[in-house]
Formats: C-alpha cells, sequence, structure tokens
C-alpha cells in the first residue's frame, strides 16, 4: 500500500515515514498541501494521511481537493487538536489520528482504513 505523509514538520514526516517504512509500506512524504497537489495529480497513492493543521492550504482543505480528485482515495489526519477528529464523523476523513501516537496505531489505523475500503469495494461489485 503506497502512502503518501503530508506535514510541515520534518521530524513528523520522518517518523511516520520511518514507521511505515518499517512495516513495509512504500512512502513518498511532501511538507506541505501544495506539494501533495501537484504529486496527486500526476499519479494516485493508495492512501494520504496528512496533518490537519499546516500553514497555506491545511489539511482539510487537502482531503476536499483529494475527494474532488479521486472520491474513493482514503484520507487519515492527523493533529495534536483532539478537536479536529470532528471532521471524521462529519465524513470528510476515513480515520484520524491524534498526536502523538505510537507504531501501534499508526498501524491499526492505515489496516482500519484498508479493511474499510476493501469490504466497501466488495459491497459494490
Amino acid at each position: 500500500m503506497k502512502i503518501l505523509i503530508v506535514d510541515d514538520d520534518p521530524c513528523v514526516r520522518d517518523t511516520v515515514g520511518a514507521m511505515l517504512t518499517q512495516a513495509g509500506h512504500p512512502i513518498q512524504k511532501v511538507p506541505d498541501a501544495q506539494r501533495a497537489l501537484a504529486v496527486l495529480r500526476h499519479r494516485a497513492p493508495d492512501l494520504v494521511i496528512t496533518d490537519i493543521r499546516m500553514p497555506g492550504l491545511t489539511g482539510l482543505d487537502l482531503c476536499r481537493a483529494v475527494k474532488n480528485l479521486y472520491p474513493d482515495l482514503p484520507v487519515i489526519g492527523m493533529s495534536g487538536h483532539a478537536t479536529d477528529e470532528v471532521e471524521v464523523r462529519e465524513g470528510l476523513l476515513d480515520g484520524f489520528l491524534q498526536k502523538p501516537f505510537g507504531l501501534a496505531d499508526l498501524l491499526d489505523k492505515v489496516e482500519e482504513v484498508r479493511r474499510s475500503r476493501l469490504w466497501s469495494t466488495e459491497i459494490k461489485s
């Protein structure tokens, strides 16, 4: 499962990238939503994991753009602000990770989204 990681904090980008790489996922990392959109215009990954609060275009702005480009592409948001989780309940995000989180939480959320997508694909077929 190829994963695009979007976060303006290089430490978070590198840490999340290392955790996912260690788990066997190919990754691509970008520092902002603008660069993420440039990547997405060329090829969609299997999953986007984005920080919610970033300067310029936010993670929620990115999520809206992703859903316009690729309606079935799952997006997991991550934030240090618990109030950002409300967007998951409103259906904008496919998952949410409260910072700080550990490897098990990250991998569980990625697997949860993967299974949810497989299940909804089987239902549509």
